[in-house]
């Protein structure tokens, strides 16, 4: 299946990841504006951390999956992936940042808002890293028993 070409390519990796992401995304958001989940900074440094980590994995597949020689069901996996993982990734660095610098301490609707965010995103993150991972093993014992 060549997923790179096709336009309106959408892989069950990207729904369940915006569908778990979403939900949990929007829980996390309402439990720590009604004071039920204490976020701390060391929380948003782990996500920051994270967040830096997921750029590295995805710049680091694009240049391998780019070299010649690479095999075509490892670029296959990241061209998959990659959209999900650099929307995850860009969206926990700015959403934990903004959070950070809002205040975790302050309950507010603004900052409750950016506490869900950084949630959907590092959850939407995971996954992507858990769906490259998936198909990379997939593609690989596949191309075993042939």
């Amino acid at each position: 299946m060549d997923c790179c070409n096709r336009k309106n390519c959408i892989a069950s990796c990207e729904i369940i990841g915006l569908t778990v992401s979403t939900i949990i995304g929007i829980i996390v958001g309402y439990l720590f504006a009604v004071g039920l989940i204490p976020i701390t900074i060391n929380l948003i440094t782990i996500a920051l951390f994270m967040s830096v980590i997921g750029l590295a994995i995805l710049i680091v597949s694009l240049l391998s999956a780019n070299r010649p020689g690479a095999c075509n069901a490892f670029h296959e996996c990241v061209c998959r992936t990659s959209k999900l993982l650099l929307t995850g990734s860009i969206g926990t660095l700015l959403a934990t940042t903004i959070s950070a610098i809002l205040g975790v301490t302050v309950v507010s609707l603004v900052v409750s808002v950016f506490v869900g965010l950084s949630a959907f995103f590092f959850v939407l993150m995971i996954i992507a890293i858990i769906c490259l991972i998936n198909c990379i093993i997939k593609e690989l014992c596949e191309r075993d028993l042939d």
